[in-house]
């Protein structure tokens, strides 16, 4: 009839649309937990942890949602540039043509996946298999190997390599902070 019986704070985004369905009679509403899609990779910051899973609720029931946890922030531990500023700028614009749309604006990961400014060295010494060879594909990471080359894949590594190592201005810390707590900001705000 329309009257709240229950609430609770889901410990990160609900996306997905619930379903309800019976089970001996008795009236279950299910949702899929988690941030996901296209608007989450880029345009959002996911502030939690934010391990997806399925959530099934009845009146009467029992178990709770696991707690929020805040995510946690990676440490750099890319080598040292030692890049030219035109192939840092090469990788620049191949970075954001090829690989901003899931590793985020100016390699600032929204959560969802990896923050490359915070990729292993191993990650950094294996370049050229994951991008190139395609040693990932099994965990969502093709290879590029038919529209980059491994000189593409090194400026690119070389970009995130400086983006690791890189301090935001005031302007930039002073925006990502409006945007974190909600302020509607320019794209080119938050990228370098």
């Amino acid at each position: 009839d329309g009257e709240l019986l229950w609430e609770a704070e889901a410990p990160t985004a609900v996306i997905a649309s619930p379903i309800t369905y019976a089970v001996n009679g008795e009236q279950y509403v299910a949702v899929a937990i988690g941030a996901g899609g296209s608007a989450g990779l880029n345009f959002s910051m996911i502030r939690y942890e934010n391990a997806g899973y399925v959530a099934a609720f009845k009146l009467g029931g029992k178990a709770r949602l696991p707690e929020r946890r805040p995510r946690q922030i990676g440490v750099v531990t890319a080598p040292a540039p030692t890049a030219s500023p035109e192939t840092v700028e090469r990788g620049h614009s191949l970075y954001h043509e090829w690989c901003m749309f899931c590793h985020g604006i100016g390699v600032k990961s929204g959560g969802l996946l990896p923050d490359l400014r915070y990729a292993s060295r191993a990650t950094f010494a294996r370049w050229q298999d994951i991008v190139i060879g395609g040693v990932r594909a099994e965990r969502g990471m093709p290879s590029f190997a038919d529209s980059l080359s491994r000189e593409d894949a090194e400026a690119i590594r070389a970009y995130v390599i400086s983006q690791a190592h890189r301090r935001p201005t005031l302007l930039e810390r002073s925006a990502s902070w409006l945007y974190e707590n909600g302020a509607c900001l320019p794209a080119r705000w938050l990228a370098d």
